[in-house]
């Protein structure tokens, strides 16, 4: 759980001179390529209970699927041309899979002792499937665009619930999938690391 001090976010705070938002969820001011801190970030949003913030935890949740698809679309030998430079992850994962089909499920990586053979735990590969991926993206794009027949203003709208259970579900989804995660491609066909399907 994480705990928030209620003066380290405000809501937009209005002055006659200016419109303030303060950002001091952010442990740097800095972006970064760690989909861990865009999950953080989220959580964080989620954790405030304010409806009016669920937009920005969606961001940073799609922020989140494009650097774990992509870091894990990098490391393969086989990529597309041009398909590095774009960001969408159902594009990426489906790239993956043609590359290799094997690598939309989990794995436990094994280390082989070249001297005696034997099978050392080195660490597991937890996918994202394809269908997941494409699922949370277009939800995600969704949230993303102005709704229209959105009761503005009324707090117990069941879309508000709704979405915040989604992204609640997605970032607890997503912490777990990449906490102690391995890359498929690092390990698929090197010598001395076999992989097993779990």
């Amino acid at each position: 759980m994480i705990l928030l001090d209620k003066r380290s976010i405000s809501p937009i705070t209005l002055n006659t001179k200016s419109i303030l938002l303060k950002v001091d969820i952010f442990k740097s001011k800095l972006l970064t390529a760690d989909p861990k801190e865009h999950i953080r970030r989220a959580k964080i949003l989620l954790s405030t209970n304010n409806n009016a913030l669920l937009l920005y935890a969606a961001l940073e949740l799609r922020l989140a699927i494009e650097r774990i698809i992509h870091n894990q679309y990098t490391l393969s030998t086989d990529q597309t041309k041009g398909a590095k430079s774009k960001n969408d992850p159902k594009r990426k994962k489906l790239i993956m899979n043609k590359i290799d089909p094997e690598s939309d499920h989990d794995y436990k990586i094994y280390f082989i002792d070249p001297e005696n053979g034997s099978k050392i735990f080195w660490g597991i590969y937890k996918n994202i499937p394809e269908s997941k991926v494409k699922s949370i993206e277009g939800k995600l794009g969704n949230l993303l665009h102005m709704h229209t027949g959105l009761k503005l203003g009324v707090v117990d709208d069941p879309w508000y619930s709704e979405t915040r259970t989604f992204l609640i579900n997605t970032s607890d989804y997503f912490f777990e999938r990449i906490t102690d995660s391995q890359y498929y491609f690092s390990f698929k066909d090197i010598d001395n690391y076999i992989l097993e399907k779990i």
